[in-house]
């Protein structure tokens, strides 16, 4: 009996023994097939999301702002090869503001016999060519369909910052504002972003036609139409669409941080553009750009330093750049004038300014040329 019950209690402690080696064994199975399925839905997360990634940079060559970057490369080289006054342009001008300013139009058809068409004809050519760009009203008839195209896109593009920043006076009771509000959310983002680069593109042609009139270069290089293009690609994607405006009606569209940074350059350029209408005014670019520029800076540095949101990674690098050039400027300036008030008891003028040539910034530059 004792050695049975030996026997006995050997075999059911084996039993017992196995059934955990067997319970620990599944349940190692069963880890290994949820960690194996966890890393192959990761797998999966990452192939689309590279997938994702892959797909919005190709298909930024493949899109119409692709093909509208190309026309506007052929356009501007045309214009800027093309488009020069000829050497006898100056006496016509001279000549044609003489005969407008002393004789009158019915003075200035040939005393010929002329069919009517034709005197109208030949009073509507010397009284409209050569035109004279130093006008006023000239060069705003010339800009005219672009400062329209530029203004619809900007009101476009503000109307949705403030919507999507939430600061939208949805509940005052103008009638205007909200046929605004409701004209802006019947609109896709992916109209608003199109309407923005045709924008672009009529004012960077039209300033570069007027500067090939004028006899000067132009500053259209300043402005980066390719990077700009490859941002309203991004934000007119599906995949950019983070939120909805205020209300939870409408349209969705990318955050405010996003939508500031489409929204800014696209000011600046309406800016100039409409500065160029005063032929006086339209070379001083410095401070409608530096306005820009530190308004850019700041959104940058509040944005990163102070809230908790993720400023948009596409304009993250240049403004970062930017931002710590702007500081070593300002540290700079700091040693400079606190080694002249502890050797001199004084501030000298070359504090601000390198003596140098090139210190001073001239009205026609941009924001950041010196940099």
């Amino acid at each position: 009996m004792d050695s049975n019950s030996t026997i006995g209690a050997l075999v059911s402690r084996v039993r017992h023994l196995y059934s955990r080696w067997d319970k620990k064994l599944k349940h190692a199975r069963a880890e290994h097939n949820r960690l194996a399925q966890a890393a192959s839905s990761t797998g999966q997360n990452e192939l689309a999301n590279a997938q994702q990634e892959y797909t919005i940079w190709s298909g930024f060559f493949f899109s119409r702002y692709m093909l509208g970057l190309i026309a506007m490369g052929i356009i501007m080289n045309r214009i800027q090869n093309i488009v020069v006054p000829p050497r006898n342009a100056l006496p016509h001008l001279r000549q044609a503001h003489v005969l407008r300013t002393f004789y009158p139009l019915r003075d200035r058809a040939p005393r010929t016999r002329m069919s009517g068409l034709r005197e109208a004809l030949y009073v509507l050519r010397t009284t409209c060519v050569p035109i004279d760009l130093s006008s006023t009203p000239v060069r705003m008839a010339l800009r005219l369909p672009s400062l329209v195209l530029l203004s619809r896109a900007a009101i476009l593009l503000f109307v949705v910052l403030l919507k999507t920043a939430e600061l939208y006076p949805e509940r005052v009771g103008v009638v205007w504002v909200q046929n605004m509000s409701a004209w802006v959310d019947s609109k896709e983002m992916r109209w608003i972003c199109w309407q923005c680069f045709v924008a672009c593109c009529a004012a960077l042609v039209t300033s570069e036609f007027t500067a090939g009139l004028e006899g000067r270069a132009s500053r259209t290089q300043s402005f980066n139409l390719m990077g700009y293009a490859c941002l309203l690609h991004i934000y007119s994607l599906p995949s950019a669409i983070l939120q909805s405006p205020a209300g939870g009606t409408g349209r969705f569209r990318p955050d405010s941080n996003a939508m500031f940074t489409v929204f800014m350059p696209l000011f600046q350029l309406t800016i100039l553009h409409f500065m160029g209408i005063k032929r006086s005014w339209s070379q001083q670019r410095l401070i409608p750009t530096s306005i820009c520029g530190i308004l850019s800076v700041t959104h940058f540095l509040y944005v990163t330093l102070w809230t908790h949101s993720v400023y948009p990674l596409f304009t993250f690098f240049p403004l970062m750049l930017e931002s710590t050039l702007l500081a070593i400027i300002a540290l700079s300036i700091f040693l400079h004038a606190l080694t002249h008030l502890l050797l001199t008891g004084h501030f000298s003028g070359s504090i601000w300014v390198q003596e140098t040539r090139g210190g001073i910034p001239e009205w026609d530059e941009d924001w950041g040329s010196r940099c």
